[in-house]
């Protein structure tokens, strides 16, 4: 009978330095997988993941898009080196080097060249920053949080260290605490604390955390609805949407220019669009501070034949 259940992993890290580098890798992870799916590739050929080739723009900048003749297949591969630039700096000659070893020297003539913006400048760099701050902002709230259940800094003689170590760690971990009368009067007398307990401020932390969240994803062109809620001042909605808008089109703009080539050079039909917003059932109309539910009009919401509630 095969073992089933595993053994889940530790509930906490060992060291508050492995809790923050641990924090700021998934959080990088968290906007890399946003950012390479924030547009969508059509027509793309079989053998061509398109995942890869956003991935390789997030990470390297630049990316050729190419015909193996060996191979018989489509390939697409982040520029390793460049040969040779044009009077605009742009790449005319250079070369793609793939994960097992591939090798090979392509050229304006032969391949088309892909870039993640019109710098060709990878996306990882900002978004380090990003994954920075937004670790800065979590771990100082946990710290905040820590410090609302141990307030002091406690001296006690050498000889009743680990008894008041041992309460320390109980009350850390919500437990109930029992000490004997003549020992509880002896370490009354010989404790004292110092009041360290700070000024709550994590709701304030998570808000700028949200904020920092909005930011992110608006750099990355996608629009995180963060202000499309009731209540919400409708100029700063528009504001973060149309900061979001313009990153997009921007990101779009470069790669449709490389899909009307890549077209042109091999006879393919690709295009490239944005990512349909995942939040489909909620109209964007602002009625009295208020969002309107696609379907309140909708089939079947006036109690037709349609209507689940009938018959």
């Amino acid at each position: 009978m095969p073992k089933l259940w595993k053994k889940p992993p530790k509930p906490y890290l060992d060291t508050e330095e492995l809790v923050t580098n641990e924090t700021y890798l998934q959080i990088y992870y968290r906007i890399q997988q946003m950012a390479c799916n924030a547009v969508q590739w059509y027509n793309m050929p079989e053998e061509v993941e398109d995942c890869l080739l956003e991935e390789y723009l997030f990470n390297r900048g630049m990316a050729a898009f190419f015909y193996d003749e060996v191979f018989e297949k489509y390939m697409v591969l982040p520029l390793s080196g460049v040969l040779e630039y044009d009077q605009n700096e742009r790449p005319v000659r250079y070369s793609v080097t793939g994960f097992n070893g591939y090798h090979r020297n392509l050229s304006v003539d032969d391949s088309a060249v892909i870039l993640n913006n019109a710098w060709g400048l990878p996306s990882s760099g900002m978004a380090q920053i990003f994954a920075t701050r937004l670790t800065n902002t979590l771990r100082t709230g946990d710290v905040h949080l820590e410090a609302q259940k141990i307030g002091n800094l406690v001296a006690v003689p050498e000889i009743q260290r680990r008894g008041a170590q041992e309460i320390i760690n109980r009350v850390k971990n919500f437990h109930l605490f029992t000490i004997t009368t003549p020992a509880a009067a002896e370490l009354a007398s010989k404790v004292s604390a110092l009041k360290t307990q700070p000024e709550y401020i994590v709701d304030r932390l998570d808000n700028h955390y949200s904020f920092l969240w909005h930011d992110c994803l608006a750099y990355f062109g996608i629009d995180s609805m963060a202000n499309k809620q009731s209540g919400v001042n409708i100029v700063e909605s528009r504001g973060e949407t149309s900061a979001a808008n313009a990153n997009l089109n921007a990101l779009l703009k470069v790669r449709r220019k490389a899909c009307d080539k890549v077209n042109a050079m091999f006879g393919l039909s690709l295009s490239v669009d944005p990512v349909e917003d995942l939040i489909t059932d909620i109209e964007e109309v602002e009625q009295d501070g208020e969002l309107h539910d696609r379907t309140e009009n909708g089939v079947g919401a006036d109690g037709g034949e349609d209507d689940p509630g009938q018959g």
